[in-house]
C-alpha cells in the first residue's frame, strides 16, 4: 500500500518592499555618497564618467581623484567604494574587453592602452 504524497502549499507572496525599505540605513549612505561623487566627478570630465559609456580608467586613478577629495567632505574608503562599484558595472567591463581600448586619465587624456590580459579576464568573466 503506498502512502499519499503530502501536498505543500506555496504562501502567497506578499508586496515586495521598496528598494529603500530594503537596504540598510548604511548602504543608502553608500549610494548617496557615491552618486554625490559621481556628479563630482561628471563636471572634470563628463566623458569619462558617462554612465552608460564608460571610458577604461588609468591604473591608479584613485591618486588624480585624491586631491580634489578635499573640496567635499568625502573620505578616501568612499572613494575605494565608489571605484569598486564603478569598475564592476557591465558597461565597464564591456567597455575593457574590447581590444582597442585605451585607459584615461581624470582629465580625458589617454593613459596607455588596455593590457591584453584585461580584455582576456573580462572575456572569461563574462561567459
Amino acid at each position: 500500500m503506498s502512502a499519499k504524497r503530502p501536498i505543500l502549499k506555496l504562501r502567497r507572496r506578499s508586496e515586495s518592499p521598496g528598494l529603500e525599505r530594503c537596504l540598510s540605513e548604511r548602504e543608502q549612505q553608500k549610494r548617496q555618497r557615491s552618486a554625490r561623487l559621481l556628479v563630482i566627478l561628471q563636471s572634470l570630465s563628463p566623458a569619462v564618467w558617462d554612465h552608460y559609456d564608460p571610458l577604461p580608467l588609468a591604473i591608479g586613478i584613485h591618486k588624480q581623484i585624491y586631491p580634489y577629495l578635499t573640496r567635499v567632505p568625502m573620505s578616501r574608503k568612499a572613494l575605494r567604494n565608489f571605484l569598486a562599484w564603478w569598475t564592476s558595472s557591465k558597461a565597464y567591463k564591456a567597455a575593457l574587453g574590447d581590444p582597442n581600448a585605451h585607459r584615461y586619465n581624470l582629465d580625458g587624456t589617454i593613459a596607455g592602452k588596455v593590457a591584453r590580459q584585461a580584455c582576456l579576464d573580462v572575456e572569461t568573466a563574462c561567459r
